[in-house]
């Protein structure tokens, strides 16, 4: 935790940035300088677009009630995280917009969401050419693990080299289903790994791949196992 910062426009991003030594509230700066807890900066930051608050939205919008964009999306970043009085990060991953997708939606609401990922995906990596620094998340959605399939496609042949899996964390409990998406996985007794999988696939394109909001010890076996560069969620790890 102490070399990963995790970022969502969901929330105010700023307390990360005042609570350092010397800085911010007294408690903050009481436990940095204490001799259990030494300030040192984080080395890596990954922040989303917070499409978990607008799923509900037909039309996208942040906490501020702004329509998400890619101009938007990337402003958002570039204020809050990329600035002067930010840490001198080793890496920056950010993802481009995306709209999450359920299973049950029909297929009109479907692709219009999968499209508006793609539509912004497009713009968002051109716009992140400005800071040679970040490395652009494409963020995968799809009712089936076909339609993830194309939407990996789409965003390997725009020029992304690093994806995220999204609207996973419904799934956390189907083990099965998500060893399926991810890997192509049958059997998880024997675990094997199938060439046209979404994983796969990863490996030969030299894309990497990050897991969005399963990081409990079981999950966290399952990613070092299968060689997932990334993943996030709400628990301490």
């Amino acid at each position: 935790i102490r070399d990963n910062l995790l970022f969502s426009m969901s929330y105010d991003s700023s307390i990360h940035y005042r609570c350092r030594a010397g800085v911010g509230d007294s408690r903050c700066k009481a436990a940095l300088e204490s001799t259990r807890l030494r300030w040192s900066e984080p080395k890596r930051l990954f922040a989303d677009c917070g499409a978990f608050q607008y799923r509900s939205m037909d039309v996208p919008a942040n906490i501020s009630g702004e329509q998400i964009t890619a101009d938007s999306v990337w402003s958002y970043y570039e204020n809050s995280h990329l600035g002067s009085g930010t840490f001198d990060w080793d890496e920056i991953l950010l993802c481009s917009p995306d709209h999450i997708i359920t299973p049950d939606m029909d297929d009109r609401t479907a692709e219009s969401r999968l499209e508006f990922s793609r539509r912004h995906a497009a713009g968002f990596l051109g716009l992140s050419t400005s800071d040679p620094r970040v490395t652009p998340v494409a963020v995968i959605h799809g009712r089936t693990v076909e339609e993830r399939k194309r939407q990996y496609e789409k965003f390997v042949q725009m020029g992304y080299d690093y994806v995220a899996l999204g609207g996973m964390v419904p799934l956390s409990g189907k083990r099965n289903l998500v060893l399926e998406i991810i890997a192509g996985i049958v059997d998880p007794e024997e675990p094997l790994i199938q060439e046209d999988s979404i994983l796969a696939r990863c490996r030969r394109d030299g894309v990497r791949i990050h897991i969005f909001g399963l990081n409990s010890p079981d999950w966290i076996r399952w990613w070092y196992r299968l060689g997932i560069d990334s993943f996030d969620g709400s628990k301490l790890s």
